[in-house]
């Protein structure tokens, strides 16, 4: 038995090392674009698209459709992320707010209600961005394919909602305690829950096709096919 198949670019060996090499330097190329913050929503957008495209279905390379999705949906991206920004902001500085001034049953209502909020716009950032990257659409027609995703799929909702709780404390830990696994965390976190929302997506092409011909045009999302 020949050592050389096995450093064969065709062998699998190589294969499954090449992909790896790929996912960790998706998963940096994505940390070094969230950097000025206000990016973070078309990183997040083109993370998704490469790593279902690249990294799934091994069509083209991470690279160039890391920044294809970037290029294609900065501006929607951007205005997605600015909007789930400003109400972390507000719903945590409103808290901060409450339980340095009110007590009681007050400080918890107020407290429960900002909470909830916060909630709200997570389940509406978990799915929006990776609509984004597979639909042609505008700002309002995102949010509201992001709500449909969210009520529509409450199984997957609520199995990736946990799951992105936990990465980003995960993520929090690691910035801390372990920096070296921060470059691990986007490109793992992407990957599992790319499983459950492409399922989401496909189902959302059934309901695009099935939907009313009368609908205005601005508002009917353009498949984005990953053999494009």
């Amino acid at each position: 038995m020949s050592w050389k198949k096995y450093i064969s670019s065709e062998s699998k060996p190589f294969a499954v090392i090449s992909k790896i090499v790929d996912a960790i330097l998706l998963s940096v190329l994505f940390l070094v674009m969230c950097i000025p913050v206000i990016t973070i929503g078309a990183a997040w957008t083109s993370i998704y698209y490469a790593t279902v495209k690249s990294i799934f279905k091994e069509r083209s390379y991470f690279f160039k459709e890391f920044f294809r999705s970037f290029k294609d949906n900065f501006i929607l991206s951007t205005a997605a992320w600015m909007s789930v920004l400003a109400v972390y902001v507000l719903s945590f500085s409103a808290m901060y707010v409450v339980f340095n001034s009110t007590k009681g049953i007050p400080q918890v209502i107020v407290a429960a209600v900002y909470i909830i909020i916060t909630v709200f716009c997570t389940l509406i950032a978990m799915y929006i961005f990776p609509a984004i990257s597979r639909y042609g659409m505008n700002y309002t027609t995102s949010i509201r394919l992001a709500l449909l995703m969210a009520v529509h799929h409450v199984k997957y909702t609520i199995v990736i909602f946990i799951l992105t709780v936990l990465f980003a404390a995960l993520m929090v830990f690691s910035l801390l305690y372990f920096q070296i696994l921060v470059i691990f965390i986007p490109i793992i976190y992407t990957s599992i829950t790319a499983t459950m929302i492409e399922n989401v997506l496909d189902d959302y092409m059934q309901y695009v096709e099935e939907s009313d011909e009368d609908e205005e045009e601005e508002d009917v999302a353009i498949f984005k096919d990953y053999d494009e």
